[in-house]
């Protein structure tokens, strides 16, 4: 069963039991997760009777993993009253977590029914479609309730992405802009820890080393000529590792390679992600994560025209890249060969840029961490007619990085737009940025 994070709903308490529930719902906010057991497992011990009750119980539940119990609270709150929309949510999110997935989407319809443009179970619904792989139908629930909540910026971000997913490039921008600009009365800013360099993670370095390795290897074994692409390429050459952060390792292919014997290679230990079946994505490139590391690894098939090189991501952005041919060559690192392009430094310097050594780049006239370089929009090897979609693609990026607070990389996202073209709500969001502090 797919996980995905879904709303839930709570109640104005009406009883102890569902005042206990809230209390414990702040403090798992707050990161006191022992403390919001405990007072689960109080609040469950106490007779509830109320819908408010039962419904903050199964609230509370999910959010602690609880599932079982959790559905049958949520269960209980509907059997009382079956008119009161927050508590059909409640239900719908159960019900998926135990599996009953037709269940979830129906208890979700039926709060929509109850609640139109009730937010919460709009944007479960199309989470449930779109892992289903119906956006058309996303598109439908979330077009239903912006009609009655127009300045929502979680709906109008939803519907950015569906549209995205959906191939609607037009939409998807106006979407992206109006949810900036619903979203920029609310954002606080500070700054943080993350302002400072990125502490390096041993630990994660050798997940990323053992997937790199384990790719390496199965692609070897199955007489698959490959090469090393993108941000691990540029760490070793750096500074003689991958990035602090990296997840995920890129390999370019000739386009003529047999896609059933890469499918084959990685049959086993890893998870191929799948896009929609029309999307014709897998000619381009294709997508597996290591089971046990969980670090990514994306396989591009490189067209050859002259002396260019082609790379192209598919399925839904529809980007393509021009490079000059390189060779493969091995390179010495870790204590084995890892085939590179040759010459390296014409790589790098053709795929990043002339400042690919630096740790800084500038941008709309400021200087940002590389750590927050999309190399979608910022790369100069990008065509010039993808950029349209690649613009796109970093507003919905910028939104997810507003929500998450994470300052610095929402400022050097708003740098980089502002680069290519301007939009008054980009700037809007980076001039808050800077006034608060955010560098």
């Amino acid at each position: 069963m797919a996980s995905l994070q879904l709303d839930v709903c709570l109640l104005s308490p009406t009883e102890p039991a569902a005042q206990q529930a809230l209390d414990a719902t702040h403090l798992l906010s707050a990161g006191d997760r022992d403390g919001a057991d405990r007072l689960y497992r109080s609040a469950a011990a106490l007779p509830a009777g109320q819908v408010s009750g039962w419904n903050n119980l199964a609230a509370l539940g999910i959010a602690l993993g609880d599932f079982q119990d959790a559905y049958t609270h949520a269960y209980r709150a509907v059997e009382m009253d079956r008119a009161i929309a927050a508590a059909w949510v409640t239900l719908g999110v159960a019900s998926w977590h135990v599996g009953k997935r037709r269940d979830a989407a129906q208890c979700t319809h039926r709060a929509l029914e109850l609640s139109p443009g009730l937010e919460a179970a709009a944007l479960n619904l199309d989470l449930m479609y779109r892992i289903v792989g119906d956006n058309a139908r996303s598109r439908g629930v979330l077009t239903a309730a912006l009609a009655r909540r127009p300045q929502s910026a979680r709906l109008q971000m939803a519907m950015a992405e569906v549209c995205r997913l959906l191939g609607d490039a037009e939409a998807t921008r106006q979407h992206a802009l109006s949810a900036l600009s619903s979203l920029l009365p609310t954002l606080a800013p500070a700054p943080g820890p993350e302002d400072g360099p990125e502490p390096e993670d041993e630990a994660a370095q050798q997940r990323l080393f053992a997937t790199m390795a384990d790719a390496c290897d199965r692609l070897q074994a199955a007489g698959i000529e490959h090469c090393l692409v993108g941000a691990v390429v540029v760490g070793i050459a750096r500074q003689g590792r991958p990035f602090a952060g990296d997840k995920d390792v890129d390999f370019a292919l000739a386009f003529d390679t047999d896609r059933d014997l890469v499918l084959s290679a990685f049959a086993d230990g890893y998870t191929r992600m799948r896009p929609p079946p029309d999307a014709g994505t897998q000619r381009w490139c294709m997508g597996f994560i290591h089971d046990t590391t969980g670090i990514s690894v994306d396989l591009y098939f490189k067209q050859q025209a002259g002396d260019v090189q082609y790379r192209h991501l598919g399925w839904p952005d529809d980007l393509k890249f021009e490079m000059p041919t390189c060779r493969i060559e091995p390179l010495q690192w870790q204590g084995r060969d890892w085939p590179m392009p040759a010459p390296l430094e014409s790589y790098l310097h053709a795929d990043f840029g002339e400042d690919w050594r630096s740790p800084r780049r500038s941008a709309a006239g400021r200087e940002f961490d590389k750590r927050w370089l999309d190399s979608q929009i910022s790369r100069p090897s990008l065509l010039p007619e993808c950029l349209p979609r690649a613009i796109n693609l970093v507003l919905v990026r910028l939104l997810s990085a507003l929500r998450a607070q994470r300052w610095p990389k929402a400022l050097a996202l708003c740098d980089q737009l502002l680069e290519r073209m301007h939009f008054p709500e980009v700037e809007a969001v980076r001039d808050r940025l800077l006034a608060a502090g955010i560098r």
